[in-house]
């Protein structure tokens, strides 16, 4: 049973990975662009990728890798910030809708970078959600 749960996860690391690279790869024209931009590194291309994302592309992200990577769950809900805002009718808000990904019954969110002005990561670039798990509230 012990190998089975390795080789499910080790299957799961193959998996985020590609799907971190068809992100990347995704606004470049080909291989040759992402070694000129990036010398391969996909590294500082993840974080590239992070931090060029804006409020409301995480529909667009998680729509991607549901399209592309069928096993992949596309999850919808509210997310807790860290402080209250005033959202665009003047009334307080300490919950903003967001989308995320499920692998085998696990949380993944590609898209955090979509958050940054609500709450402070411990790490944006990590797409594991374990340690924010208690933020997300799934609707459906």
């Amino acid at each position: 049973m012990k190998f089975i749960r390795e080789f499910n996860q080790y299957n799961n690391d193959i998996l985020i990975n590609d799907i971190k690279k068809s992100l990347i790869m995704e606004n470049l024209v080909d291989e040759e662009e992402f070694e000129e931009k990036y010398g391969f590194d996909y590294d500082k291309a993840w974080i590239n990728f992070v931090d060029n994302q804006e409020n409301g592309d995480c529909q667009s992200i998680v729509s991607n890798i549901v399209h592309d990577f069928p096993r992949v769950k596309k999850c919808f809900g509210e997310i807790e910030v860290d402080e209250c805002y005033i959202d665009e009718w003047g009334d307080e808000q300490n919950l903003v809708t967001h989308h995320w990904v499920e692998i085998d019954g696990n949380m993944y969110d590609f898209s955090k970078g979509t958050l940054r002005n609500y709450i402070s990561w411990s790490d944006i670039y990590d797409i594991d959600i374990e340690e924010d798990k208690w933020r997300y509230n799934k609707i459906g």
